[in-house]
């Protein structure tokens, strides 16, 4: 079968430090499922949004591990984490301007 990138039934949300009763960290979710659903989670559509604190605090930490793992002699692919911070940008980028200007564009669309 084949996996649908935009799935919100699949979203998987990690609730790190938080109290029982559907609560999540936001940061947690970004920084601890793996790079697949974290691209997932910024380009969902759905009723949990991102916050800019969150998002911004992920970008600057895949960015530095990016630099940082990019001249080590270990075998790994540079398209996955490119695709993850290309999508932090973009979805940083829409959050910041429906904070700004009250747009009614999801900032999933700019991931």
């Amino acid at each position: 079968g084949h996996r649908r990138l935009s799935g919100v039934e699949h979203l998987a949300y990690v609730r790190h430090t938080c109290p029982e009763g559907g609560a999540y960290n936001e940061i947690a979710t970004l920084l601890l499922t793996g790079a697949e659903a974290a691209v997932k989670h910024l380009y969902s559509r759905s009723a949990n949004p991102l916050h800019l604190g969150p998002t911004i605090l992920a970008l600057l930490a895949y960015t530095l591990m990016a630099v940082g793992t990019a001249g080590l002699p270990v075998p790994m692919g540079s398209f996955i984490p490119c695709m993850l911070i290309g999508a932090l940008i973009g979805r940083t980028t829409g959050e910041a301007l429906q904070v700004l200007t009250k747009s009614v564009t999801h900032p999933g669309i700019y991931a």
